[in-house]
């Protein structure tokens, strides 16, 4: 890749400017805009979630499978052809301090890809509301799953916070981890740090 700075757009992930279209999209001088849809070969154009792991590979979740793209091409992971990625509505990724890849899905399942294999995590709960917004791992290395329910699970340890109040619904939800390994929780426009 050249060394000039370049803006990655896939899909519909910012949905003010899908709506205008692809051609609509701006440049901000100095930057190269490029918008990858179907057609480019991502699963779907609605992208969930999008991260970047140490390998350098960016890998976008979709309601329709997950990507791996190197900045040219697109590997592209499904139920039909990965078996062990049992649900592909994908709408968190987050990469450990050891290197694999932790896929949240819609359903509640959660599901690890690590040294070129999938595996199912005995995290997954799945159920209805149960989908894994977020993840995240505190200062103990902790991996912690947030789901829509607003349940904060340890998939460490199995302990479980429920960090809404009866009949509230979650609408805004992240986790961020800073950098002494605090552990900081978006809900609903408040933030708690995890101790």
């Amino acid at each position: 890749m050249p060394p000039r700075a370049v803006f990655i757009l896939f899909g519909l992930f910012w949905t003010g400017l899908a709506a205008a279209g692809p051609e609509a999209v701006p440049s901000p001088a100095g930057y190269l805009t490029r918008v990858w849809q179907v057609e480019e070969g991502l699963p779907q154009n609605t992208v969930a979630a999008v991260t970047q792991t140490r390998d350098g590979y960016l890998w976008i979740g979709t309601y329709d499978g997950l990507a791996r793209f190197d900045g040219e091409h697109f590997q592209v992971f499904t139920a039909e052809n990965t078996p062990l990625l049992k649900d592909g509505q994908i709408i968190s990724l987050w990469e450990d301090a050891a290197g694999g890849l932790w896929i949240g899905h819609e359903s509640g399942a959660v599901t690890l890809y690590r040294a070129g294999h999938f595996a199912a995590s005995e995290a997954s709960e799945p159920g209805i509301g149960r989908g894994v917004v977020a993840i995240n791992s505190d200062a103990s290395g902790a991996v912690w799953l947030l789901h829509k329910d607003g349940r904060l699970c340890c998939a460490t340890d199995g302990r479980v916070l429920q960090t809404l109040k009866e009949g509230e619904t979650l609408e805004v939800m992240a986790m961020a981890r800073d950098g002494d390994g605090a552990l900081f929780v978006l809900l609903n426009g408040v933030v708690w740090r995890l101790t």
